[in-house]
């Protein structure tokens, strides 16, 4: 599978339910400000930027970027900041109010995730919508070492200086988006502060 099939299979798939499920947390009075990390063809990015967010999208494949900057209008490309990037290579990130990461911290090699955790902690705002997802100890690509996994624990901990925390599991077989099923264990994580 290349990221490029991947993409141009999921270009047109509906805003992802943990974004709108975030956005419930956001107070009127937290700047409209925003991360993705792992943008993708910017379905979500395009939604927050369609209802008036200021977008840092990150993505390491340029196709995925290509696709959404086509998919622009002046005002939008005006709020959107791409960075290209290895999550491994990132230094530091914008404070935001929303960091959301869907389906993509996993692809962060696990030697490397300790110090991403630390360039995503500093994007913190003071008051700030963190959601993500996270792959478990059992997910098939976590076992045949493909992805990073995390414990509940882990993830708890990682999110301790978060007061407000919505968590949700889900494990058994499953589809892909252009590959075979496999066995899914995936937290989704609404942390707010």
């Amino acid at each position: 599978m290349s990221w490029n099939d991947y993409f141009e299979k999921i270009k047109n798939r509906p805003v992802r339910a943990l974004l709108l499920n975030a956005l419930k947390e956001v107070s009127n009075e937290m700047p409209k400000t925003a991360i993705e990390l792992g943008s993708g063809p910017g379905v979500d990015t395009l939604h927050l930027l369609n209802y008036g967010w200021t977008v840092t999208a990150v993505e390491k494949e340029s196709e995925g970027i290509k696709i959404l900057k086509n998919n622009l209008t002046a005002d939008q490309s005006s709020r959107l900041s791409v960075i290209e990037s290895e999550f491994e290579k990132l230094t530091s990130l914008p404070t935001a109010s929303l960091i959301y990461a869907a389906l993509s911290l996993p692809f962060c090699k696990s030697e490397a995730f300790p110090e991403f955790w630390k360039v995503i902690e500093a994007s913190f705002a003071k008051e700030c919508v963190f959601a993500a997802n996270f792959f478990g100890p059992e997910d098939e690509w976590v076992k045949n070492g493909h992805c990073t996994g995390h414990s509940e624990s882990q993830i708890r901990e990682m999110l301790k200086s978060f007061p407000i925390f919505k968590i949700s599991e889900d494990k058994g077989m499953g589809k892909t988006a252009i590959g075979p099923d496999k066995f899914w264990h995936v937290y989704h994580i609404i942390a707010k502060r």
